[in-house]
């Protein structure tokens, strides 16, 4: 496993920060899923192949699995969530992320059969051919299994950000190289959640980044709360867009700045809700690298 892997792997295995992801993507940052709510799994699938001469487990290793628990109607109710990170696009993630859930329903299905198979010994359960054959009893459930890629690329820049400071503490002697941001033509950062804008919104949404370049040349002979003022106010301009934050940023600490002289690498991180919905976008700029 390569020093990148661990850290990100070690950054994205606590509870607060995967329940902080799963609400951002899946939620659209709705507080569904608490941290309190989660608890660690071996994130070792190995599986058996079905079959009396399978004699071959295969064995994969998740990069982070929690187990969450939560109520609903009166009863309790788990969800295996799965994190893979990503620091270089995977054009095949899609398989793998099939092979790796298909493996944990098939724990799950292996362990059902296990404890049958024990209490049929004790005779304390009764299986008909059916189940008997498969291990699993019609009423039985599969616990649902949900994996979430993070792709720390340069698009999420302030999670590269925070996995640089990360890599830094940890004494790591590597350097990260950041994935380059792709855009659409019209210069939005391409996301998978453009799909959900209509054709005038995704149109509109371009303004975000032709504001953010340009506030570059702006920053030139403004100071550092003139520069955020300009950004904040001309994207509102737009009905249909609305900015959640914008800060200009020291790129090593994220802390924010308040003169162009205070650090040598300053950027600006900006959220934008935009349309009906709204779709929740992001995006950045570099005013000193």
């Amino acid at each position: 496993m390569g020093k990148i892997d661990i850290a990100t792997k070690q950054y994205m295995s606590h509870r607060d920060i995967i329940a902080d992801a799963f609400n951002f993507y899946i939620y659209d940052g709705r507080q569904v899923i608490k941290p309190e709510e989660l608890q660690k799994i071996d994130t070792a699938e190995i599986f058996l192949p079905y079959g009396n001469d399978a004699d071959i487990a295969v064995q994969k290793m998740r990069d982070n699995l929690m187990l969450w628990s939560m109520a609903m109607d009166n009863e309790a109710v788990y969800v295996v969530l799965g994190i893979e990170n990503q620091d270089k696009i995977h054009y095949a993630m899609a398989v793998k992320n099939m092979l790796y859930d298909a493996l944990q329903y098939a724990k799950q299905v292996e362990e059902a059969k296990r404890s049958y198979r024990d209490k049929t010994k004790e005779k304390t359960v009764k299986l008909n051919s059916e189940e008997f054959l498969s291990g699993f009893k019609k009423e039985d459930k599969l616990m649902p299994v949900i994996t979430l890629v993070i792709y720390f690329g340069d698009k999420d820049w302030q999670q590269i950000a925070v996995i640089k400071q990360l890599v830094k503490s940890l004494g790591l002697k590597i350097k990260i190289v950041e994935c380059e941001l792709i855009r659409e033509e019209s210069g939005l950062a391409m996301s998978s959640r453009n799909a959900l804008l209509t054709a005038e919104e995704r149109d509109v949404a371009s303004n975000i980044y032709r504001v953010l370049k340009e506030s570059v040349s702006y920053a030139t002979s403004h100071s550092v709360q003139e520069t955020h003022d300009f950004v904040v106010n001309s994207i509102n301009t737009y009905p249909e867009l609305k900015v959640e934050y914008f800060s200009i940023v020291n790129n090593d600490t994220l802390e924010d700045v308040a003169k162009w002289d205070d650090c040598p690498g300053i950027s600006g991180c900006i959220t934008v809700f935009c349309g009906r919905t709204p779709i929740r976008l992001i995006d950045h700029i570099a005013y000193k690298e």
